[in-house]
């Protein structure tokens, strides 16, 4: 399963970037099949206008990026949505893909330090195809994780044996 990594961008603090990297990496080495695109993470990454030129070989600009998330959204099956912050960043392509009309799924892991205040991010699981899902460590967002590959993941998925839980 190809999933959309969406973080917060901008001015992110390193703690919040280790987060990202525990969350991906927790995903990673417990459940098979699945591709994060784009990611690639590190210590350096503050600056994602950097990054994005570094990654995608593609010249920063705000249009630039804009159209390059959005065509990913065309080769991904589900979003993944990594809420660190209490920026509102999250909404530009969420609301693009909740108002296809085919909406990938999405996974929105909530870090607990960083509560969703909008409400225009509150409550979208009554409407679309939205599974919210509170952590404070990534080994919390695996049985929810778990049901959303159940219930959006294709069958490539396997979920590994619990003692292998790193």
């Amino acid at each position: 399963m190809k999933l959309l990594v969406k973080q917060d961008v901008g001015d992110i603090h390193k703690d919040h970037l280790k987060i990202l990297d525990n969350v991906i990496t927790f995903l990673q080495h417990n459940i098979d099949g699945l591709e994060f695109l784009p990611f690639n993470l590190d210590a350096e990454q503050g600056d994602y206008q950097q990054a994005f030129q570094r990654q995608t070989g593609i010249i920063f600009t705000p249009a630039n990026y804009r159209h390059y998330r959005l065509r990913l959204l065309s080769v991904v099956d589900a979003l993944l949505y990594i809420h660190t912050s209490s920026n509102d960043s999250d909404a530009y392509e969420l609301s693009y893909n909740l108002s296809s009309i085919h909406p990938k799924p999405v996974f929105f892991a909530v870090w607990r330090g960083a509560p969703i205040k909008s409400p225009l991010l509150k409550e979208l699981d009554q409407d679309y195809p939205v599974t919210y899902c509170q952590f404070s460590h990534p080994r919390e967002l695996l049985e929810g994780f778990k049901r959303f590959l159940q219930e959006h993941g294709k069958d490539v998925i396997m979920i590994k044996a619990e003692k292998e839980l790193v």
